[in-house]
């Protein structure tokens, strides 16, 4: 649609400076050089230039639709709340100085095909860990169903909340670590949270 819109608004803009060149070199010379005159030459010469200014016109009106599409898309896909969302879940494992760890990655995405979209993308930035299959599903499982509320569980847990619409609610629960471990984990928790400036919480027992 860009590409049309474009082209639309491009035919426009080189008749008028075809007409304007055909009414006199100044005119047209001024309208290739600097466009802004364009304002000025089809009020004067509104007979020769109507028929590529009506084009003009019909491109910037399809520009404009197409950027009030555009906007709406922006919004459904990253609204600033997700009312109805659809939560990853993300299971990874791997060995770290003869110890096996374990962590469930958890994802609010604002649908199936944003859960499908993120789980890609967590894939693929997890490439060091031994990574179970994504699952997307409206509900979390009872013993999750307290992390996106930050409230306690019985394990610790990160908390990494949304900063932009771009972002999305993310917790990390820190499966069979021992006190030391967790401490470990929120220390570079909070070290992302002063990077990349989202604020993450570490929550304990």
């Amino acid at each position: 649609m860009s590409l049309v819109v474009g082209s639309i608004l491009l035919i426009g803009m080189i008749g008028i400076v075809i007409a304007a060149f055909r009414v006199s070199l100044p005119w047209g010379l001024l309208t290739l050089l600097v466009p802004a005159t364009i304002l000025l030459f089809v009020p004067l010469h509104w007979r020769e230039s109507k028929g590529p200014m009506m084009i003009l016109l019909v491109g910037l009106a399809f520009a404009g639709v197409t950027a009030v599409a555009s906007s709406r898309q922006q919004a459904a896909d990253h609204p600033q709340i997700i009312a109805n969302p659809t939560y990853l879940e993300l299971r990874g494992s791997k060995s770290e100085a003869g110890r096996d760890l374990e962590q469930v990655f958890l994802l609010q995405a604002v649908d199936a095909t944003d859960c499908q979209q993120q789980a890609k993308r967590w894939q693929a930035g997890l490439s060091d860990w031994q990574l179970s299959s994504p699952s997307c599903s409206t509900s979390l499982p009872p013993r999750f169903a307290p992390l996106f509320a930050n409230q306690r569980a019985g394990y610790p847990y990160l908390s990494v909340a949304r900063r932009t619409p771009h972002d999305r609610e993310i917790r990390v629960v820190l499966w069979g670590y021992s006190s030391a471990e967790a401490d470990l984990v929120c220390k570079h928790g909070k070290r992302f949270e002063a990077d990349q400036q989202h604020p993450v919480d570490c929550i304990r027992p």
